[in-house]
This record gives structure tokens, sequence and C-alpha cells, in this order.
């Protein structure tokens, strides 16, 4: 219980007010001086008061600058952001920091830059980019492998990123980077449609996108993997070499026939990341054109999700013949791939098998036959065309409708 006086008179005041902190810690207590009516009683302050106290203090303290700033952009996203911002006040920020900008475009730059400013323009950017840069999100692990492979900015003596570093950075970055399902997975993505906006204005500019995407690319082809050590040039500008201790990617984890492990990151990622680099003839060897990858991608998702692959490639290259061919092949098999996936090899060959006798005018098509009939998994193979055949006057016939033979 403490006891506080209702009003000193005035001299008392002008007198406590000249002495030095020695002599007032001096000073007989003021209850031995001043009548008792001078004071009163105050109780303990309930948690409930408390509350209310500090709600209208801080009300008081950041409402104004809030709401003033809020008026000039009404949306609920602006709210949280500058809420957030808000409070990261002290009490002793200077009123000409106690800033908010007028767009959520600009309060997320703000963000951006007060984190390159703590951790590092360089990191941070590079981080974000990979996120920002990737078809569903990444896994954190994914995140510190390529960043351990990036050599723009990491050259130390070992060739891992202390898992700490990106700890720091997502913690300044808060509940805007969130945890979704991807691919059989956790991934780390933007919750909101104008973080990614603002982070590929900011870090996926063309010519480092080309980069983000190729290192990325990279990465879900197992280039730097398995031990195979990655060229570098170090702070005295000599040529090195070293493993970067990233895994590998195949196809699948495990071909058991009782547990089948599909690497879905690869059969999603690698894909997208080959097309956004501009990097056509890979992604046409590796994905497209390879058999084993295609009936991987098939058997571990869908026909729907493999054709988009085969869209988006026609989309940019729409004259290429061999990828045309295998694409409205899957298409007149899409019943029977979608009844059953092993039976692709059976779909191939039957469909295409006189076109291992045009080699010259489609090489990649012929690739793709042969290692069909060297298929991994175990079908029924014919010796012959058997099967209504793509191409031809199919391409132009009229309400043709190849799904459904």
């Amino acid at each position: 219980m403490d006891w506080y006086p209702r009003q000193l008179p005035s001299n008392v005041y002008a007198i406590l007010s000249t002495l030095p902190g020695e002599e007032y810690q001096a000073l007989p207590s003021l209850r031995t001086i001043l009548p008792e009516e001078c004071f009163m009683e105050v109780p303990k302050i309930p948690l409930y008061e408390a509350d209310v106290i500090l709600d209208n203090w801080l009300r008081q303290l950041i409402k104004t600058y809030v709401m003033e700033a809020f008026q000039k952009c009404p949306l609920p996203l602006y709210l949280k952001l500058a809420f957030d911002e808000a409070l990261r006040w002290k009490s002793y920020t200077p009123d000409s920091d106690l800033n908010l900008e007028p767009t959520i475009r600009e309060i997320i730059d703000d963000l951006f830059d007060r984190v390159e400013r703590r951790h590092g323009r360089i990191l941070v950017s590079h981080a974000l980019a990979y996120i920002t840069a990737s078809k569903n999100g990444l896994t954190e692990p994914e995140l510190e492998d390529l960043l351990s492979l990036d050599d723009d900015y990491w050259t130390p003596p070992v060739r891992r990123l202390p898992p700490l570093l990106w700890i720091r950075i997502r913690s300044d970055i808060g509940d805007y980077l969130i945890e979704r399902g991807a691919d059989g997975t956790q991934v780390v993505f933007w919750y909101h449609r104008q973080f990614i906006e603002v982070a590929r204005e900011r870090y996926l500019t063309d010519e480092k996108a080309m980069k983000i995407h190729a290192n990325m690319s990279d990465y879900f082809l197992g280039t730097w993997s398995g031990g195979v050590k990655k060229p570098f040039v170090n702070k005295e500008d000599k040529e090195m070499s070293m493993d970067r201790l990233v895994p590998k990617q195949p196809l699948m984890f495990d071909s058991r026939e009782d547990k089948e492990i599909f690497n879905l990151r690869k059969l999603s990622e690698l894909p997208f990341h080959l097309l956004h680099s501009g990097n056509l003839e890979q992604m046409r060897e590796e994905c497209l054109c390879n058999f084993e990858f295609l009936l991987a991608k098939l058997r571990g998702t869908s026909l729907q999700v493999l054709m988009g692959d085969f869209s988006s490639y026609l989309n940019v290259k729409p004259k290429d013949d061999d990828v045309e061919l295998l694409h409205e092949c899957f298409q007149l098999s899409a019943h029977s791939l979608s009844q059953d996936s092993n039976q692709l090899p059976t779909q191939l060959i039957g469909r295409m098998y006189n076109f291992l006798q045009r080699q010259e005018q489609y090489p990649d098509v012929c690739k793709v036959l042969k290692q069909a009939l060297n298929s991994s998994t175990a079908c029924f193979l014919p010796n012959r065309k058997c099967l209504t055949a793509p191409g031809g006057a199919l391409r132009s016939a009229i309400g043709f409708d190849p799904v459904w033979l």
C-alpha cells in the first residue's frame, strides 16, 4: 500500500525543487512534517484497471498516427502493416521517425529496407528472391542449400550457410512469411499477393530473375550434389572449388513397390525454373523428352500437371515438332493414362512405333521411344503401331477432341 500527498503547499514544492538529490534523500518523511489530511491511500491497481490504463496510453500514442495514415489507404492489409510498424516504435523514438508510408507497396518496401539494413542487403535480397521465384514456395533446408550454393555474397572457408542467419531474417519479417503445404511437405512462402508483387519488382528484375531461376535449376538438377565441387573465386581472387554439401536430386527416393516415394519437389520445380531461366533446350532434354522424368511425374502427380509443363513450353516455343508430337500423344492417351499411369510405355510405343524409323526428322521422339522400350516399370510393349498416332490429319480435324480416344 502506498501513500501520496493530496496537494503540497506551493512553498514546500519550491523548497524541494531546489534541493540536491542527496539532501532530498536526507529529508524526513513528508508524513512526519505534514498533517494526515494531506495524504490519501492509493491501493494496488487491479489487473483490469491496469489494462484500461495501458490501452488508453497506447491509444493516445499509436492510434492517432495509425488512423491518420489509414484514412489515406483504408485497406485491411494496410491496417495490419501500419499496426505492426507502429509496434516497433520506442518511447524514445523522435516524432520525425513516427512515420507511416501512404501505400501498401511503400510500407512493404520500407519493411524490406529495414531488414536489409539489419542483416545485409545481398543476403536478404537473395534469400527473398529465391522464395519469390519458387513455384510453390521453398522448404527451409532448400533455402539454406540455395544460399550455400550462391557465390555472390558467400565466400567463407566453410561452404555452408549458418542456419541462424536465415532464422534472424525470418524473425524480423514475422507473419508475412507463412508455412503451407506443397508437394507433400511444408514450404515457406508469402502470405499475401502484395508481398509477391513488391518482392518481384525489387529482387527479380529481368537479369536477376534469370540468374536466380538458373541457380534453382542447377539445384533441382543436382548439378553440385553428391560431392561434386562447385568452383568459386575467393577474396584473394584465387579460383577454388569446394563441396557445398547439398543433397542429390533423384526422381525417386524409394522405389520399392510397397513404398514408392517420388521427389515431388524436383518434379514440380525443375521444369518451372528451366522455363523461366530461358533454358528451353535443357527443359526439353531433362523433362519433356526424358521418358523416366515423364513417367515419374505422371505417377507422382497427375496427367493434368504434366500437360501443364508441355503447354508452358509450347506457349514459348510453339514450332517444336518433337515436343508437339509428344504433347498430342499424351492427349490421345489421356483416358488410359488417367486410369493407369504405368500404361505410358504401352501408349507411346503403340501410337508412335513407326517414328522409330524417322530418327533424322524426330530425334527426340525417337530417344523417348527407345527409353520407353527399356522402361523401369513392368508393362506390355507392342511390336508395331496398334493405336491412333499423333500428328497428320488429326491436327486440323474440325471438332476433334483427342482426350477421349
